[in-house]
């Protein structure tokens, strides 16, 4: 059990770290509007989590693997330096 909250931590560190600044800031609403806004946080957190897992479920299903994106050189030919 512990070996899969590690590994679920280290594949979703992203999720993670968002959830805790989400928390955090939701704290700050409720000290400062009580609960006037926290129906509307709620509601756009659900569909961020429902969001983030089934998009996670759909490209293991389909097993997207990483692929490094390479510029045309015209690209590069365009950008010009700054000095």
């Amino acid at each position: 059990m512990c070996e899969y909250i590690k590994i679920t931590l280290r594949e979703n560190s992203l999720f993670w770290a968002y959830t805790l600044v989400f928390l955090m800031i939701l704290y700050g609403v409720y000290e400062v509007s009580e609960f006037k806004y926290i129906s509307d946080l709620s509601i756009y957190f659900g569909i961020f989590i429902s969001a983030y897992w089934i998009l996670l479920f759909i490209s293991k299903k389909l097993s997207f693997t990483e692929k490094q994106i390479k510029l045309p050189e015209q690209v590069f030919l365009l950008i010009k330096p700054l000095s």
